[in-house]
């Protein structure tokens, strides 16, 4: 019985890619220079809006956009961690293999030829929004920084500290 369950589940990964079990908000953490953490401020996870998507069947769409001031996720996937950032241009996002630390620590790997990919990818842009997560457009930091120094930091320390909201509900 264990010996068949174990069979499946090795089609079902070869099957299926890499699908992604969780997707939670991260924020830099003080420990590793270039680690992230789960922002437990948010205890929405966001697995839902990356249902049918294969991080492995996904291409790199080369250079895009602009990135300002991204948000960033930790995906728990079924072959290991990834870090996804959502860029400030609508449907861009850039995607990097991690690996677990301790404390929930996230880092890149410190192989060489690990490379990340730049995606192009509007529907989960789309969905992601509709879920709450709040990222500046091109034009609100266009406008964010023709204003002076300090209305402009207090401006993106706020944001930085919201990249989250519940959507609001439609009556019907």
């Amino acid at each position: 019985m264990v010996v068949r369950f174990l069979y499946l589940m090795f089609l079902s990964a070869i099957a299926y890619g890499t699908e992604v079990v969780s997707a939670r908000i991260s924020r830099h953490s003080s420990l590793v220079e270039l680690g992230t953490v789960i922002d437990t401020r948010y205890q929405k996870d966001f697995a839902v809006c990356f249902e049918g998507i294969d991080l492995d069947a996904l291409e790199d769409a080369g250079e895009l956009g602009i990135w300002g001031c991204p948000v960033r996720f930790i995906l728990k996937t079924s072959d290991g961690y990834y870090s996804l950032t959502m860029n400030n241009t609508p449907g861009v996002f850039n995607l990097y293999p991690v690996k677990r630390l301790f404390f929930g620590v996230y880092v890149l790997p410190e192989e060489d030829e690990i490379l990340g990919k730049c995606l192009y990818m509007p529907e989960l842009y789309d969905k992601l929004k509709a879920e709450g997560v709040y990222i500046l457009s091109e034009s609100e930091l266009s406008e964010i920084a023709k204003l002076p120094a300090d209305e402009r930091r207090a401006i993106l320390q706020d944001y930085a500290q919201h990249h989250y909201k519940e959507p609001q509900k439609t009556a019907g």
